[in-house]
């Protein structure tokens, strides 16, 4: 059976395309980077070991054993009872630890043991074994994305007003090319599509909006 087909006249406002046209000086754009630059800094991450004793000797008798040469498992397992597994910390920033572990273990030398750190939790000994620098982008990096989204906020309260004039322009009876001449937009006219939004041949039609109201609205 083939499907039912119709052909669409529509006026879609897009606050993205909006916003492309809506002019922003790079001040305003300067300022809002600042604002975020908060946020928008990639915070360095470490991967880190560690081994946990219950008094300060035992933490120092390990501590020699790795100056000593031995391997960092060797030790977590024969002075502190700890497998491999127990003594990985995974790959974190420095404030998803505790205080006194962060600060030593985001000062460490790689691959270097640190000395041992108390913290409520016992006597630490910390392990950094890769290191993924943090990076804070540039105002050049994120000055496209911080204009789309200051154009596409004001894009929205644009079309609050150019909605209420198509609704005018449709309720004084105007047509849908006609109230789109009103407002300076251009009409989307299709070939017969599916409700699926594609053609009689079955291909895709992409200039359709993405919206999925769009053709659930067209075939009501």
């Amino acid at each position: 059976t083939a499907p039912e087909l119709r052909t669409v006249t529509a006026l879609y406002l897009d606050p993205d395309v909006i916003a492309k046209q809506i002019d922003i000086s790079e001040d305003e754009l300067k300022d809002e980077y600042n604002n975020r630059l908060s946020s928008l800094i990639i915070p360095e991450y470490r991967k880190i070991r560690q081994i946990v004793a219950t008094d300060e000797a035992t933490a120092r008798r390990a501590r020699q054993s790795l100056a000593e040469g031995r391997s960092f498992t060797d030790v977590a397992k024969d002075i502190a009872g700890m497998d491999e597994e127990t003594t990985q910390l995974g790959l974190v920033t420095a404030n998803r630890l505790p205080s006194e572990i962060g600060s030593v273990a985001f000062k460490a030398t790689l691959n270097q043991p640190s000395e041992p750190v108390k913290s409520p939790l016992g006597w630490h000994i910390l392990l950094v074994e890769r290191i993924v620098p943090g990076k804070t982008p540039t105002f050049g990096n994120v000055r496209a994305s911080i204009r789309l989204d200051l154009g596409r906020e004001r894009a929205i309260d644009d079309l609050v007003k150019v909605a209420n004039k198509l609704e005018d322009a449709l309720a004084g009876g105007a047509s849908i090319d006609e109230a789109a001449n009103q407002i300076n937009a251009a009409t989307l006219k299709t070939p017969p599509i599916d409700a699926g939004g594609r053609t009689a041949d079955g291909k895709p039609m992409n200039e359709l909006p993405k919206v999925e109201e769009f053709l659930r609205t067209t075939f009501e």
